[in-house]
């Protein structure tokens, strides 16, 4: 269970709301979209802006959420990063790519894996919006080379 976000861009009840809204809407939610892999916060990512450099530099925290949690935890997540403060950018897996164990992932990137003062400002929020388990941190770089979690294997560069 996640804890009240202490947040006003992110409090449980206006994500339940936003929850409704999108399906009022029509709008895809994690539980039940199955018209891609991935749901995303922007539009495009990574931002055109970036050079190849700068994409072996990004990296993420990845967040694994019970299909029951889901879409609360998504839509919390999402309201935090277009009000600004929530990373580069975020992702969530839709039901097409739920893992073997019922879970999602949720993904929220960082701008630069080495640049520990944003990626654990990041974390904090995280924290405040509720997300109190220990989360693991993952360059992306690592992602694209088919580097996974394994027994014996590690591929997380942070972990709290």
């Amino acid at each position: 269970m996640i804890a009240q976000p202490k947040e006003e861009w992110g409090t449980i009840q206006g994500a339940k709301d936003e929850i409704a809204a999108k399906r009022q809407r029509g709008e895809p939610l994690p539980s039940t979209y199955t018209g891609s892999p991935w749901i995303r916060s922007s539009r495009q990512f990574p931002p055109a802006k970036f050079s190849a450099k700068d994409r072996d530099r990004i990296g993420k925290w990845l967040i694994f959420s019970p299909h029951s949690k889901v879409d609360l935890e998504w839509t919390l997540i999402e309201q935090a990063h277009r009000a600004g403060v929530m990373g580069i950018d975020a992702k969530v897996s839709s039901s097409m790519m739920m893992n073997a164990d019922g879970t999602h992932v949720i993904c929220v990137y960082t701008k630069d894996w080495q640049d520990e003062e944003d990626v654990f400002r990041v974390r904090t929020k995280l924290r405040r919006l509720g997300f109190t388990r220990v989360l693991y941190y993952k360059r992306d770089i690592d992602t694209r080379a088919g580097k996974y979690h394994a027994p014996g294997q590690k591929v997380s560069v942070y972990s709290e």
